[in-house]
């Protein structure tokens, strides 16, 4: 067996962790949704990129494969290969991640991943920006651009 080279993220930085052994498994900021179920311990996060993960090629299929903790070998949820209809949340390359099998450190404190909400929706791209006119109801696109020109 090789050597583990193991990925450290920055305690100022915010990350999801694995509540067993403390491996570092995600950033926030690729933390994409958040699937709720009625029994907390089934709830899902969908991740962009993920890191300190076993893939098992051995249970490999066309469409996703199990992925667990490098560490401690704790299933934690599959990583899509590839889908035949995505969608917002499942791509292929993405996680999908058991949330009770994780801690979140927010730069000062840990917590269990579970309780996190999900990130806010992206906000629109800045080259069109909506501005409502005061005379009517009527919304203006303007492009910053074009503005005081």
């Amino acid at each position: 067996m090789g050597r583990l080279f193991i990925t450290e993220f920055s305690l100022n930085k915010q990350f999801f962790f694995c509540g067993h052994c403390k491996n570092h498994i995600a950033l926030r900021e690729d933390y994409l949704y958040k699937n709720e179920h009625d029994q907390p311990n089934k709830n899902i996060g969908y991740f962009e990129n993920a890191v300190n993960l076993l893939i098992d090629n051995h249970g490999m299929q066309d469409v996703n494969t199990w992925v667990s903790c490098v560490k401690c070998r704790i299933p934690f949820g599959v990583k899509w290969i590839q889908t035949d209809r995505p969608t917002a949340a499942i791509k292929g390359g993405r996680f999908q991640l058991y949330l009770c099998g994780f801690r979140y450190w927010d730069g000062h404190r840990a917590h269990h991943a579970n309780l996190l909400s999900p990130p806010s929706p992206p906000s629109p791209p800045p080259e069109i920006m909506e501005i409502p006119n005061e005379d009517d109801d009527n919304v203006v696109q303007e492009h910053p651009n074009e503005a005081l020109v």
